[in-house]
């Protein structure tokens, strides 16, 4: 929806004469509609701003109907009347108005809704004890000063797949539903450098690594054995491999990470699959399905 500013280019008199124009229509655009993308890369900090009073302000993002390669995608759309604002700061106290944000569960909760994210307890199937490790965030946009002068006045939720260099990455086909079909873009796979879940450093999936992580559970009192066999189910669904072992090459494995006593609450198991021998991988699993599994030379 866009709104119509007539803008009338007739000036009276410019140095003793009459300039004769005609009037031209300018098009306000309007809020943007769930699903639309996003046309440009972010940095999710950017996008806040807080004054002392909790005000926050949404800086407007480059956003319009998707044609291709997009950066993210608009989720939900919060109207002004559901806007909430943020607990004012004192004078010299910072704080990251982005986490502090009452807006963003919304835009959580909406972020879950559009993927398809499920709570695991009424999940089917290995979605049940997993949750995918997907690197996607959501961020807030709001309306440029030329739409703030027409009135309007939204939050945009836009969902976004975090890169390892702190963008948002580049990806070609939608998020929608995709996590409730398990049908993620290769983009969001999730590439560690080392199969050593302590260190656990993302790396660029182009670049050599020894293992991808799929999935997290905090699910307690299940058997390594049975949460082993929903996480291979887990990676066949999202590889879409027959053989997500890929004849022995590849390991398929849960694993929790060594915190004893450094946190009061349990860790989180994760669903990893790593490479065996002396051999990297050199691209990412998700949605691979039955082609040459991308492996580096012996």
């Amino acid at each position: 929806m866009a709104v119509v500013l007539l803008a009338a280019v007739i000036t009276p008199s410019i140095v003793g004469r009459t300039v004769v124009g005609q009037a031209e229509m300018a098009l306000i655009p309007g809020p943007p509609a769930v699903g639309d993308c996003l046309l440009e890369p972010i940095r999710q900090a950017q996008q806040i701003d807080q004054v002392p009073t909790g005000k926050l302000t949404y800086r407007p993002l480059s956003i319009g109907p998707c044609t291709g390669a997009r950066f993210g995608e608009v989720v939900s759309l919060i109207p002004a009347g559901q806007v909430r604002a943020a607990p004012a700061t004192a004078p010299g106290v910072t704080n990251d108005a982005g986490f502090r944000d009452p807006n963003r569960a919304r835009c959580r909760h909406d972020l879950d809704a559009y993927s398809g994210a499920r709570d695991p307890s009424t999940a089917p199937g290995a979605s049940q004890y997993w949750t995918s490790a997907a690197p996607i965030s959501v961020t807030f946009a709001g309306p440029s000063p030329l739409q703030q002068s027409m009135g309007q006045d939204w939050i945009a939720c836009v969902e976004f797949i975090d890169g390892v260099d702190g963008r948002s990455a580049s990806y070609t086909s939608s998020l929608r539903n995709a996590i409730r079909q398990t049908i993620l873009p290769p983009e969001a796979a999730l590439c560690l450098a080392t199969s050593d879940i302590q260190q656990e450093v993302p790396v660029p999936c182009s670049q050599e690594h020894q293992a991808e992580m799929f999935a997290y559970s905090l699910v307690q009192g299940i058997s390594v054995r049975r949460m082993d066999a929903a996480c291979l189910l887990f990676v066949r669904q999202l590889t879409g491999m027959t053989d997500p072992t890929a004849t022995g090459r590849l390991r398929v494995y849960s694993t929790l990470p060594d915190t004893a006593g450094e946190a009061p609450y349990p860790p989180d198991r994760v669903c990893l699959v790593a490479t065996l021998g002396t051999r990297s991988l050199t691209g990412p699993l998700i949605g691979i399905g039955n082609n040459p599994v991308p492996l580096s030379p012996s």
